[in-house]
């Protein structure tokens, strides 16, 4: 089982900005960086059985969609 949490660039780029323990995004824009990985990675993302959004909000929002969606699946 895989399960894909897809989140749009710009809350990438936010929630990255919080730590700066991320070594791909140093040394260059994170916003050029992060969309540059995303389009590279979702081809193979979008082969996890299971795709769940993740926005602005609470983790728990999102733990509990992937828990909801994970359910449905099985």
């Amino acid at each position: 089982m895989a399960v894909w949490i897809d989140c749009p660039v710009e809350t990438l780029v936010e929630r990255t900005a919080r730590k700066n323990t991320r070594p791909l995004l140093q040394g260059g824009d994170p916003h050029a960086i992060l969309t540059r990985l995303h389009a590279e990675r979702q081809p193979f993302y979008a082969e996890a059985p299971i795709h769940v959004s993740s926005r602005h909000g609470p983790h728990s929002e999102t733990a509990l969609a992937i828990i909801g969606a994970i359910d449905q699946w099985l």
